[in-house]
């Protein structure tokens, strides 16, 4: 009996399936009826379209031209989206070839004394070492501006380490986790970055004063200096953050303060705070035994 009920149901089942089938043909058959004319004409246009073609020199070449003129915009559009897409990609592998090729530069280097024989005797040993990192929180309106890091104390960022980018300065490490660490950009009131004219090597105190992110104040150059409108504002290297020589900005303009003997000098930043995207975090390998040694003498 159970064979007969299990029978009886795929009966059932094939035939409603072939009801549903037969029901379906029915509606097509009905549909290409309706608008067999419809079709009729498209088939028609094709064929009579592609006689043109084929038997006409013009036709035939405007109708390539056209069609090279469309495949080509859509080829552009495709490829605009794919860039698009790996731009990230590529920013990413300029950024980790920029560390690479700054660490090859010779200011990260401190030249032994030849006179002293040493165990490995290098001629040229590294001082500055570079820790590639993405932007990934930034404020440019505060007085108190700060930047986020991807990296932290797992990739080897300290605090007080210094933060450049492609463009020059963008400020110095404050706090780290294990994987993020917090900038005080040169935008910051409570920055104070030791800053020289390259030209002339007087050096001075960077700062900022709150107003405007794209300009900062170069402070204790005295008035007997000659300074221009467009010198150069670079690194000191008088601090343990920061090689000599990065640059800070050009001097937008100046102007004497006759109370104490100074200029006040405006700066013009090279950084552009509003875009920042890849930074390279500064490793003073000698930067532990240099404190300690100017500990000693500020104690004594």
């Amino acid at each position: 009996m159970g064979f007969k009920v299990w029978d009886l149901e795929l009966e059932f089942i094939e035939g409603e399936y072939k009801s549903l089938i037969s029901f379906d043909m029915r509606n097509l058959l009905k549909f290409l009826i309706h608008y067999h004319v419809t079709f009729l004409f498209i088939v028609l246009e094709v064929i009579s379209f592609t006689i043109t073609i084929q038997n006409n020199f013009y036709q035939r070449a405007s109708f390539i031209n056209n069609t090279t003129e469309i495949s080509g915009n859509i080829y552009r559009i495709y490829s605009s989206v794919v860039e698009y897409f790996n731009v990230r990609n590529e920013n990413d592998k300029l950024a980790l070839e920029n560390t690479a090729l700054r660490k090859l530069l010779k200011s990260n280097y401190i030249i032994n004394d030849k006179n002293i024989q040493q165990a490995n005797d290098l001629i040229y040993k590294q001082k500055y070492d570079y820790i590639n990192a993405k932007v990934i929180n930034n404020s440019v309106f505060r007085q108190t501006n700060y930047i986020t890091l991807n990296k932290g104390r797992n990739q080897g960022i300290k605090p007080d380490m210094g933060v450049i980018n492609s463009q020059g300065i963008v400020g110095i490490v404050k706090d780290v986790s294990y994987n993020f660490s917090i900038v005080i950009p040169t935008i910051n009131i409570n920055a104070h970055i030791s800053a020289k004219i390259k030209k002339n090597n007087y050096f001075g105190t960077l700062s900022w004063d709150g107003k405007d992110y794209r300009y900062a104040l170069l402070n204790e150059i005295p008035f007997h200096v000659k300074v221009s409108k467009g010198d150069t504002v670079v690194t000191s290297g008088y601090s343990s953050i920061f090689p000599e020589g990065i640059t800070i900005g050009v001097v937008k303009d100046f102007n004497f303060n006759q109370g104490n003997n100074f200029y006040n000098i405006y700066i013009q930043l090279s950084t552009d705070f509003m875009n920042l995207n890849h930074v390279n975090v500064v490793s003073n390998l000698y930067k532990d035994e240099q404190k300690i040694l100017e500990n000693s003498v500020t104690h004594d």
